[in-house]
């Protein structure tokens, strides 16, 4: 297997808490992304940890953007992340948090988009501002797994929270690497 990281941000600046009770949504544009000319079968996220209190995240999910549709709508059923085979997931405030291989066929034209809702009082989050090419949305309520949300979702244009890196595995077993470091705020 190769890795190869293709996209890094060598910071990611600032904590953001009282995300009780939020959908968040990141979508990257292809643009953001490399990748390889081989189908995708299977992808991996890590995410990075807030410096300060934690996050626990009761799920998350990863599909393929709408199009057309909100930016932050899923085209279909989007696929559950596992994190060491369960569904939910406490990001420290150490190492970063690294998810199982997810079977998800990522069509490389549609854009990539990883949605998760925190239910618990642990809700802080890193982040990083004015990043090309992604985007976060936010609204109270869990809609993490809703293919067509609800309107009313804020944007938080160019911001990357917690997404560090998203790992693509292809048919021929190569691995390439995306990098994003988290950006919360």
């Amino acid at each position: 297997m190769t890795d190869t990281t293709a996209y890094e941000l060598t910071t990611h600046n600032t904590n953001s808490g009282g995300w009780i009770g939020y959908t968040l949504v990141v979508v990257f544009e292809t643009a953001a992304l490399t990748l390889p000319g081989d189908s995708i079968t299977d992808v991996r996220l890590t995410f990075r940890n807030p410096t300060s209190e934690g996050c626990d995240l009761a799920k998350v999910y990863v599909g393929h953007g709408a199009s057309p549709g909100d930016a932050y709508d899923f085209a279909a059923t989007p696929v559950q992340v596992l994190f060491g085979g369960s569904g939910t997931v406490s990001l420290g405030t150490s190492s970063p948090t690294t998810s199982d291989w997810t079977s998800f066929a990522y069509d490389k034209t549609s854009r990539f988009v990883i949605a998760w809702y925190i239910s618990s009082s642990l809700d802080t989050m890193i982040y990083r501002a004015s990043v090309s090419n992604v985007s976060s949305y936010y609204r109270g309520g869990d809609e993490a797994a809703t293919v067509n949300k609800s309107a009313g979702y804020g944007p938080l244009s160019g911001d990357n929270y917690l997404v560090g890196k998203i790992e693509v595995r292809t048919a021929g077993g190569a691995t390439n690497t995306t990098d994003f470091f988290m950006l919360l705020g």
